[in-house]
């Protein structure tokens, strides 16, 4: 508590509001397996639709700018 209330007063004094992602982390061993297979998975999950969304812009921008056959 008295380490957490020292980092706030820091801030503070510096000017700096919240604390960035890595400072608020529990250490790797601290963490539950099942929580990182989940978040594991979710990031899969977001990169495969993110590729997959990519690819469909890449391949409508390409078609638009080849030109028609106007036979």
């Amino acid at each position: 508590m008295q380490q957490k209330k020292g980092k706030v007063v820091a801030q503070q004094a510096s000017g700096r509001e919240g604390s960035d992602w890595w400072e608020d982390s529990n250490p790797i061993d601290e963490l539950n397996p099942k929580k990182l297979e989940e978040v594991d998975f979710r990031y899969a999950e977001f990169f495969k639709e993110h590729f997959i969304t990519r690819n469909k812009k890449i391949t409508a921008s390409t078609s638009m700018s080849t030109p028609k056959d106007p036979a």
